[in-house]
């Protein structure tokens, strides 16, 4: 493939990828892979890490395809070229497991979730989770007081903030897959709050012709880790209150307010020009879908109430608006670059909005525009076509009323999905 193809398939992911870039530190893949290039000798000193493989390049150009618009490129690569390169390079690579393997082993997960081939995903992420791997052993190093008194140090370094990387990963992947988070917490005593990818002090919209603007992802990898062990934290709680009668009112009420708090505390974080940031917007869209997922035993319960005194339901409500509003705001600000993470954050909106029917006359515009985001995702991700069979259903059985502008478009969208349900 052209190489200036391949170029702009690999900027693509660092700009628009909000969450498996921070399991991976660009200069130092980029360091390795020019070593590489050149012909420089590769053999790294005793205990020295590596940051790139063959491997990890094929699952990133891979996952990038996704970015792609129409408006990109006159000719549109596939992505299962580079996959089906990453799967045969797997087989090599599994003998010897490497921080580059376990990158590409989750990017390489997340890319055959996005295009539905979830037997092959669940495989990889079983193989990450179950492989003998040093993400333990980097996460228990202790923190070089010198940032500089060896090479070795810098690499410990930079291969605990990808490990917190793959912490907050693994938050997504529970909320994502409905399970608990597989990883303990690195065991440092606090988090690194020079991220991954803390390098990229200015983020441009490529190939977008707006201007850069500071990019706050130091101060995002920050938010972006303390969210995930709130989300461990939330991941525990639904389970807990799905497996008894009565579930646990004050000790939601607690979760949920400090993650509100949390959400305020990291708008605070991010200002001025940050405030589109996809980094950011999309770390707000974590707040709000896990907000949902946990108010959702006392939606009906309109007796009990949470912060400010509102309902579950009117949380709920207001929760699923802001995702649309916030995804909304990204297609017109950026085009539906299309990230896997947006289809589960619509889903659990437009169910919020549909377990409320008699509210529907004020959420109807929500509704109608959750359902044309929705359908766009689903021009370019397979899986979308699923979400949207799996709201048909639930509108047919539950004799839901929608906006016809809604109806017209959950009913045009099923393209991949045989269904025996259709909204009339």
């Amino acid at each position: 493939m052209d190489e200036e193809v391949l170029v702009y398939l690999y900027t693509l992911f660092w700009t628009w990828d909000n969450t498996l870039t921070k399991i991976i530190h660009e200069a130092m893949l980029v360091d390795d892979l020019r070593t590489g290039l050149d012909g420089v000798a590769t053999l790294k000193e005793a205990g020295q890490i590596e940051f790139c493989s063959e491997y990890l390049i094929n699952s990133i150009l891979a996952l990038s395809t996704i970015y792609v618009l129409q408006s990109d490129l006159c000719i549109t690569p596939t992505g299962r070229v580079f996959a089906d390169e990453a799967l045969r390079l797997l087989e090599v690579e599994e003998t010897k497991p490497s921080l580059p393997f376990l990158q590409g082993t989750a990017i390489l997960a997340v890319y055959k979730l996005s295009i539905g081939e979830t037997a092959t995903a669940t495989y990889l992420l079983e193989k990450l989770h179950l492989l003998p791997s040093p993400m333990e052993w980097l996460a228990a190093c202790p923190l070089p007081n010198d940032n500089t008194a060896s090479l070795r140090a810098q690499d410990t370094r930079t291969a605990i903030a990808c490990i917190w990387g793959f912490y907050c990963l693994d938050a997504k992947l529970g909320l994502l897959l409905n399970r608990q988070m597989v990883l303990r917490k690195p065991l440092l005593a606090e988090r690194i709050s020079d991220g991954a990818d803390s390098h990229r002090r200015l983020w441009l919209p490529h190939p977008l012709s707006s201007p850069s603007c500071l990019s706050y992802s130091a101060e995002a990898f920050v938010a972006d880790c303390a969210f995930a062990e709130l989300a461990r934290e939330a991941l525990l709680q639904i389970s807990a209150n799905r497996a008894c009668l009565v579930p646990d009112y004050s000790s939601t009420k607690d979760l949920s307010y400090r993650m509100i708090k949390a959400k305020v505390s990291m708008g605070e974080m991010v200002k001025g020009d940050g405030h589109h940031l996809p980094r950011r917007m999309f770390l707000f869209l974590s707040y709000y879908t896990t907000s949902i997922r946990l108010l959702e035993p006392f939606v009906q319960l309109s007796f009990l109430g949470f912060e400010g005194g509102q309902t579950a339901a009117s949380l709920s409500l207001a929760n699923s608006n802001a995702i649309v509003s916030t995804l909304w705001n990204y297609r017109t600000a950026f085009g539906m670059r299309h990230e896997y993470w947006m289809l589960y954050a619509c889903q659990v909106a437009a169910m919020a909005m549909l377990v409320h029917p008699q509210s529907m006359c004020l959420q109807g515009e929500s509704f109608v525009r959750v359902c044309q985001l929705l359908t766009s995702i689903a021009e370019k991700l397979p899986m979308a076509d699923v979400g949207v069979s799996v709201l048909i259903r639930f509108i047919s059985l539950k004799d839901i009323d929608i906006p016809a502008e809604a109806r017209q478009l959950l009913n045009a969208g099923r393209q991949g999905e045989e269904s025996n349900y259709e909204i009339h």
